[in-house]
C-alpha cells in the first residue's frame, strides 16, 4: 500500500514523520507508528489485507520544537471482488431491448452493474460488428452510467451491431456485458404486389358487387402481397 501526505511547519520545520495503519480512525491495528524520517510518502508490502476491511492511514508529524500533530486519511475500503455484471439492452428506452431499427444511430441502456464495497466509479461502452469486437466504436467514457447513444455512424442495411459495456469499481476492478445485437433495416417492404380489400365478418355485412356496407359501426379489412424483399424481418 502506498500513502503520501503534505504536512509542513513554516516556523521550525518538520524533523520527522511517523505513519500507522488501522481499521478505525487513528488506530494501529494493522501497523504501529513507524518512522519514515522526513519522507512525505511510505510504502508497505508486508500486510495481508482482507476483503471488506475499512482502513485508515494516520500520520504523526514532529517539528523541530518537539511539537507534534496527527492527521488521518479518509476511510478506504479493501475490495478484491469484481462488480456484479449487468444486462445491456439495445435501444434508448430504459429497460427495453430492440432487435431491429430503421436508424443508423446506435443507442444502448443497461442495468444491474453493482458493487457493494467500492461502488461503480465509471462505465465505458463500445460498438462492434460482433459481440467480441469494438471495430465500429472503440471504448468511450459515458457521462451517464446507465445509457449512451452515438450518431454519425456509417452503417449499412442489414448490418447487425453489438454494444459492449465495461463498468469499473473504486478498486479498479471491472466487469463487462454485451447486448444481443440490433439489425439496421434501411429498406422498406415491397408493396408492388400488395392489395387491400374490404371484407365481411358475417354474411350480408358487405356487398362486394355493389360496394355497399351494411354496418355503421364496424369495418373489416384484409390485405395480402406485402413482402419484405430484404428477408430481414
Amino acid at each position: 500500500m502506498f500513502a503520501n501526505w503534505d504536512i509542513e511547519d513554516a516556523e521550525s520545520g518538520i524533523s520527522e514523520y511517523w505513519f500507522a495503519l488501522g481499521t478505525v480512525r487513528g488506530g494501529e491495528q494493522l501497523q504501529r507508528y513507524t518512522s519514515v524520517g522526513r519522507a512525505r510518502s511510505a510504502v508497505t508490502a508486508s500486510l495481508r489485507f482482507q476483503h471488506g476491511w475499512s482502513v485508515y492511514v494516520s500520520v504523526l508529524a514532529l517539528n523541530d520544537a518537539d511539537r507534534k500533530r496527527v492527521v488521518h486519511s479518509r476511510r478506504f475500503q479493501v475490495d478484491f471482488s469484481y462488480p456484479q455484471e449487468g444486462v445491456v439492452n439495445d435501444g434508448s428506452v430504459d429497460g427495453l431491448d430492440i432487435d431491429y431499427q430503421s436508424s443508423t444511430i446506435v443507442s444502448a441502456n443497461w442495468r444491474g452493474f453493482f458493487d457493494p464495497e467500492s461502488r461503480i466509479e465509471e462505465c465505458r461502452w463500445a460498438i462492434g460488428s460482433s459481440p467480441s469486437l469494438d471495430d465500429i466504436q472503440e471504448y468511450r467514457m459515458v457521462p451517464d452510467v446507465f445509457n449512451a447513444s452515438r450518431i454519425g455512424l456509417s452503417l449499412s442495411h442489414g448490418q447487425r451491431v453489438y454494444v459492449r459495456v465495461i463498468c469499473t469499481n473504486g478498486a479498479g476492478l471491472s466487469s463487462h456485458a454485451v447486448s444481443d445485437g440490433v439489425t439496421v433495416v434501411l429498406a422498406t417492404p415491397s408493396i408492388t404486389a400488395g392489395s387491400l380489400a374490404v371484407s365481411s365478418a358475417a354474411p350480408g355485412e358487405y356487398d362486394a358487387d355493389r360496394n355497399v356496407l351494411a354496418q355503421t359501426d364496424s369495418l373489416h379489412l384484409s390485405w395480402k402481397g406485402f413482402v419484405d424483399s430484404t428477408a430481414l424481418l
